[in-house]
């Protein structure tokens, strides 16, 4: 085989990877380039032989409302075209079509199979765009607060919950992924978030960047200069796939707790930030294939409960203001409020929420109109946490954009991620947050 081009028939635009590796010939790789609606995968000569009993073509779970069709280009030239029309087939995200190895008539049309509506699983996957990034946020909730709780079914002593957690950040398939609730325990070993991810099925090639310790304390006294240490409490981080993106820089800022302004390292911040203090981890990205730069922020703001919450989002506003120097910007976390609140607005004064751009657009799924909290309310049983997401609508954990002087950002999807696990007869999920994704364009 020299090459695969698969069409939308209709205006979808495709775009995505191609990676089998089981049950029989091997393709790996990433498609595209091509006219706006086409993805090209180079096959490198790859040989069928008589014995494979199948061809393997993966499709970006996306709607196709006309139809798709595929065209397979032998070393000698002539396309061999298999065209997929028609109602009635949902196609889950990361599951492929399978078609028998025969003779196909080079250049005419064959019907293969009538899958006709493909889709994503519940919540869609990217809808299709050449130049974009998939951002996910996700609160971990820290082993010592699941203690503090006294939410024991979601221990991470207990394998299946460690296991849940790794699968629920792969199946984020997202470009970045931000966290919150970071302790040393996260770093590294049995609880470490890299290692748990990679367990489950997540590239080597993500880059780490989880060590950004928030809690200041006074270390010792030495001719009458005081030394500060510091620890981890509620710390942020990112992970990012090395083979989409290009990190330029990246630094963090702890939040005054009374007037807005930030600080940049620790001597000057102690003193200044509330208990537990809170930070702004930041990075600048050039993103590989089309070379747009954009800035990305992680920060999780303080309840209700531990107050200044509207100082500290004039900090962040501020902090993203220098930083970003007029790129573009995402700004993502555990917000702590949620719609209808002030403090809510006043993110919303700076950023767009995408959730909200979605379902002003008509392109939010049903699902999360009827279930849109990110928090389960610690709940035990699955069940639970779906009448709470439903009825406690705790959206608190946000992904929000801020076009450049230059370039501009659109969301295209919204989904969260619900990993399960089995406790005591129970199926529930891995953290009291749930992974929140979006794909995110460059306009």
């Amino acid at each position: 085989m020299d090459r695969i081009e698969l069409n939308s028939l209709g205006d979808e635009k495709l775009f995505g990877d191609f990676m089998l590796e089981e049950d029989g010939p091997a393709f790996t790789g990433k498609f595209s380039g091509g006219k706006e609606g086409t993805l090209v995968y180079d096959c490198k000569g790859q040989l069928l032989s008589d014995t494979d009993k199948y061809f393997y073509i993966a499709i970006p779970a996306q709607d196709y409302k006309s139809g798709l069709e595929a065209l397979l280009y032998a070393e000698e030239g002539a396309p061999m075209r298999l065209k997929f029309w028609e109602t009635g087939m949902k196609m889950e995200a990361g599951k492929v079509i399978t078609m028998p190895v025969r003779s196909y008539a080079s250049g005419t049309s064959e019907d293969i199979l009538t899958p006709g509506d493909l889709s994503a699983i519940s919540g869609g996957a990217p809808s299709g765009s050449p130049v974009g990034i998939t951002v996910a946020t996700y609160n971990v909730f820290k082993q010592s607060e699941r203690e503090r709780l006294g939410a024991t079914h979601m221990y991470l002593t207990i394998p299946t919950v460690r296991n849940a957690l790794g699968e629920a950040i792969v199946e984020t398939r997202a470009d970045i992924i931000a966290f919150n609730e970071i302790d040393s325990s996260f770093l590294s070993g049995t609880y470490g978030l890299e290692n748990l991810a990679e367990s489950a099925g997540l590239s080597n090639s993500y880059s780490w960047h989880l060590n950004h310790p928030d809690h200041i304390y006074e270390d010792f006294n030495l001719l009458w200069i005081t030394y500060y240490g510091v620890n981890y409490q509620f710390a942020n981080g990112f992970a990012y796939d090395s083979n989409t993106l290009t990190m330029l820089d990246h630094n963090y800022v702890w939040f005054d707790e009374s007037d807005g302004s930030y600080y940049g390292d620790r001597d000057h911040a102690y003193g200044h930030t509330n208990d537990p203090a809170r930070t702004c981890v930041y990075a600048r990205f050039r993103h590989i294939q089309s070379g747009k730069v954009f800035m990305f922020f992680v920060t999780h703001l303080p309840t209700e409960e531990h107050g200044y919450q509207s100082e500290a989002v004039v900090s962040l506003v501020n902090c993203v203001t220098d930083k970003s120097a007029g790129l573009p910007q995402i700004c993502v976390g555990d917000m702590n409020v949620g719609s209808g609140n002030s403090v809510y607005s006043q993110l919303t004064n700076y950023w767009t929420d995408v959730y909200d751009q979605l379902e002003a657009d008509g392109n939010l799924a049903e699902f999360y109109r009827h279930f849109p909290g990110t928090t389960t309310g610690r709940k035990h049983s699955y069940e639970d946490i779906l009448n709470y997401m439903k009825s406690g609508g705790r959206r608190i954990d946000h992904i929000f954009i801020h076009n450049g002087t230059t370039q501009n950002l659109r969301a295209k999807s919204y989904r969260t991620i619900r990993d399960t696990y089995e406790y005591n007869g129970d199926v529930t999920l891995p953290s009291d947050h749930v992974p929140v994704v979006s794909h995110i364009i460059f306009e």
